[in-house]
């Protein structure tokens, strides 16, 4: 079957946020990862966003921002 959610839409350019890719840049801003997700729901670290869902939240990271903004690089 074909996904034709409108999550699949916008995971397009951004991939949900992996918890090794949380630790890697988490390290570099000299955060935590928890910290990290903090600021992308509150909309203090430009380079992700928080989906809310029924079953909680997803949080999204923009692998080109997250280059540009602190240097890492996610293999997606």
């Amino acid at each position: 079957k074909e996904k034709s959610s409108k999550r699949y839409k916008i995971m397009k350019k951004g991939e949900k946020m992996k918890s090794e890719d949380a630790k890697k840049v988490a390290q570099v801003l000299k955060t935590s990862p928890s910290t990290l997700k903090a600021g992308i729901e509150q909309g203090v670290i430009p380079f992700g966003a928080c989906i809310k869902t029924e079953k909680g939240s997803v949080t999204v990271l923009f692998p080109e921002k997250v280059k540009e903004y602190c240097g890492v690089n996610l293999d997606y």
